[in-house]
Parts: C-alpha cells; sequence; structure tokens
C-alpha cells in the first residue's frame, strides 16, 4: 500500500512524501524487487539519472525479469540517448 500511494504522491509533484512513503515500504519488505522499481521510478521521475540506475540494478538483483524494471531500465538507457542499451 505505501508504495502505491508513493507513486501517486511522486504523479503530483510531492517528492519528499513519495520518498518517505517508499523508504517505509522497503522497510517493512526489503527483499521485494517492487520497492526498489518505484524508488527507481522516483528517481526517474526526479530525473535523477544515476540514483535511478542504482535502484533498478538492486531490483533486478533480486528479480532479474522483473517486467517494470526492464521497462523503466529501457527508458532510462533512452532518455540518456543510449538506444543500444535500451534494447538490450
Amino acid at each position: 500500500a505505501h508504495g502505491w500511494y508513493a507513486m501517486v504522491l511522486a504523479m503530483r509533484g510531492r517528492f519528499a512524501a513519495a520518498e518517505a512513503e517508499l523508504d517505509l515500504a522497503l522497510k517493512l519488505d526489503p527483499l521485494g524487487a517492487s520497492g526498489y522499481v518505484r524508488q527507481g521510478m522516483l528517481a526517474y521521475l526526479r530525473q535523477d539519472a544515476p540514483s535511478a540506475f542504482a535502484w533498478l540494478g538492486k531490483a533486478l538483483r533480486l528479480a532479474p525479469d522483473h517486467p517494470d524494471a526492464c521497462l523503466l531500465l529501457g527508458l532510462l538507457h533512452l532518455r540518456q540517448s543510449d538506444p543500444g542499451a535500451a534494447i538490450e
């Protein structure tokens, strides 16, 4: 629930509140990849590519085929003007 609420907050531009909710979600489920994906999404929305790559890397270590992490990583590579990496 905290993760989804965080995404609603992020979409409304309330990034600090979203981050606090995601921190709580990760404390409750530190082994769930979705929390890390959502942190990556928040970083992506903030246009913080290094943090987004780091969060998505953590998610993919936990769940190598996580579809949302793979999609977001591809979008992040496209934003970085690296279409070759996006295709991988």
